[in-house]
């Protein structure tokens, strides 16, 4: 009789041992498709993390292009007005444009916009060429 009881606990066992080991092997196989797929992501932030940085230089390389061309086309006055205007600090670009076109409304002409405002020249003569043209509308 003990050796029946013996023989039915080593096929417990046995099976038991195996359906752990088939469990194991299951998460295992789950873990290592789960590292394959984080180290995929990893390459691809790597990836993206180089394309980001290549975007910045060519961004970085557009804006000093950029500068290159508008001071090149920029006239003299306009150069001083700018200079001037970068030395005296930051200014909202709004309320001047906001000021200018109150003080178009009530006839200043646009050779005191740049004094008043610190407009360039460039900014005073569109934005006075554009208050003459609503208004003729009007």
């Amino acid at each position: 009789m003990s050796s029946e009881w013996l023989k039915y606990i080593l096929i417990v066992d046995i099976a038991y041992f195996t359906l752990v080991t088939f469990a194991g092997l299951w998460y295992l196989d789950i873990l290592r498709r789960r590292f394959s797929k984080v180290c995929r992501l990893e390459d691809e932030v790597e990836l993206l993390k180089s394309l980001l940085l290549e975007t910045k230089q060519m961004c970085i390389s557009q804006q000093e292009n950029m500068e290159l061309i508008k001071r090149s086309t920029m006239g003299e006055q306009d150069r001083k007005d700018v200079a001037a205007r970068d030395q005296s600090g930051p200014v909202n670009p709004n309320k001047n444009i906001q000021a200018a076109t109150w003080l178009l409304d009530r006839g200043i002409d646009s050779n005191d916009l740049v004094s008043v405002c610190g407009l360039s020249r460039g900014e005073a003569d569109l934005l006075n060429s554009l208050h003459q043209a609503s208004a003729s509308r009007s």
